[in-house]
């Protein structure tokens, strides 16, 4: 893709690897312990009043509040909603450079939010991947690696997805709402 565009690699690299390392991570992450959700919501609370400089009052939900979170209660129960995070389609744009080298994007929306994939192949071997979306991941550092040992496996949906299985065990990686095999099936798609 950066080819294509005749922009170097290295500025997508850093681009999506400084957005996440900027914009995601945990609070066991980023400090010692975790904290308790009391405490959470008391500094949370604290700062919304400073930022916005108004005093919160405890209160009740009024009437109009209590009916538009029913709506949106129904709404998140509708076939159409369960089929848009399902993510059923594929969007796909893949490009032959020459022979059997490819430059493929890749997006695909799962229950854990969207993942999309710049990948260059050669054959049946990645020559070079970038992974990224809106998804969360527990330590947004490990992501880089995962790129990393992706390069060079062939794309087999089985292998690469023990493959990915397996660093995920090996790394304590956890991506909610995304399995190793939903992420390798995206991967080899076609």
């Amino acid at each position: 893709m950066a080819q294509i565009l005749k922009v170097p690699q290295e500025k997508f690299r850093d681009k999506i690897a400084k957005t996440l390392e900027e914009r995601m991570g945990s609070f066991q992450f980023f400090l010692n312990s975790q904290p308790k959700k009391e405490e959470i919501i008391i500094e949370f609370l604290k700062n919304f009043q400073e930022k916005l400089n108004i005093k919160l009052i405890k209160g009740k939900l009024t009437k109009i509040e209590n009916e538009k979170i029913a709506e949106i209660e129904e709404m998140y129960k509708t076939e159409e909603w369960k089929q848009y995070v399902k993510g059923s389609k594929i969007a796909q744009i893949r490009h032959k450079i020459k022979g059997n080298t490819f430059y493929t994007f890749k997006e695909k929306k799962f229950l854990g939010g969207l993942v999309q994939l710049f990948i260059h192949s050669e054959g049946n071997k990645i020559q070079d991947i970038i992974v990224s979306g809106d998804f969360s991941l527990n330590n947004p550092f490990l992501l880089r690696n995962l790129e990393q040992d992706l390069i060079g496996q062939n794309l087999n949906e089985e292998k690469i997805e023990v493959f990915i299985t397996q660093f995920f065990d090996d790394n304590g990686v956890d991506i909610p709402g995304i399995s190793p095999k939903e992420l390798s099936s995206l991967i080899v798609s076609k």
